[in-house]
């Protein structure tokens, strides 16, 4: 009798144990996955932070010295563009600034400037300055010289047209483009050297007299001391 009772005891509890051994190795099985959840988290924290380009070299100073007038007002970067080999086919005849590039973009236009280039096909009218190396230097975007030509000109030049900035939406994804054209292919024959694929472009905004102008120019032609550009009333086409 009593060898009776006292097995059913150690029963008992080896039935009461076993729910409370599987809950256990339960947690122990799901306490790893929730450490390698928390240690994936980390490292894509660490991965992010290390992995910010730095900011752009901002030059600013530069171009209001050598192109803008003491009226100009709101001068900024707009943006770092790489080239992309869109912008130097000649017969897109385009080169494009994708919105979420576009530094402060929701101050880059006015309202009304916005509107007319979501809506009409031309756009609006916008002055663009185009820096280019001195006439004979052969300057590459990588500051090399290009077939031993030698400069005839110690200043740079900078060209001005006048294009049209429109609105473009990207054809299977969500998100658009600003773009500039009328005069692009222009520009592109006028720089082979300096625009082409994968070359980093330099994109700067003013105003002057309210009207919206853009600099272009690879970080060499603005920051190099041996440039000097000529005043903005004195440029082509001004």
């Amino acid at each position: 009798m009593w060898v009776f009772l006292i097995s059913c005891l150690l029963k008992n509890r080896v039935l009461q144990r076993v729910p409370l051994l599987k809950k256990v190795e339960s947690e122990e099985e799901e306490e790893p996955v929730k450490k390698k959840k928390k240690q994936k988290i980390a490292r894509v924290r660490d991965v992010g932070r290390l992995g910010l380009d730095p900011p752009p070299p901002d030059y600013s100073a530069e171009i209001r010295e050598r192109i803008c007038e003491k009226e100009d007002a709101d001068l900024k970067l707009v943006i770092v563009k790489t080239m992309y080999k869109s912008d130097v086919d000649f017969h897109l005849d385009r080169f494009s600034m994708p919105a979420n590039q576009i530094r402060d973009f929701d101050n880059f236009l006015t309202e009304k400037e916005m509107r007319v280039v979501s809506e009409t096909k031309e756009g609006i009218k916008v002055k663009v300055v185009v820096l280019e190396p001195p006439p004979g230097s052969n300057i590459n975007n990588d500051g090399s010289s290009i077939g031993g030509g030698s400069s005839s000109s110690s200043s740079g030049v900078g060209v001005v047209w006048e294009m049209n900035m429109r609105k473009w939406l990207f054809a299977h994804q969500t998100g658009f483009s600003l773009v500039l054209t009328t005069s692009w292919r222009a520009v592109l024959e006028r720089n082979p050297n300096t625009l082409k694929p994968n070359a980093p472009l330099h994109v700067y905004s003013f105003r002057r007299n309210s009207q919206l102008w853009l600099v272009l120019g690879d970080a060499l032609l603005i920051s190099i001391p041996m440039l000097d550009f000529t005043p903005a009333t004195q440029l082509l086409h001004a």
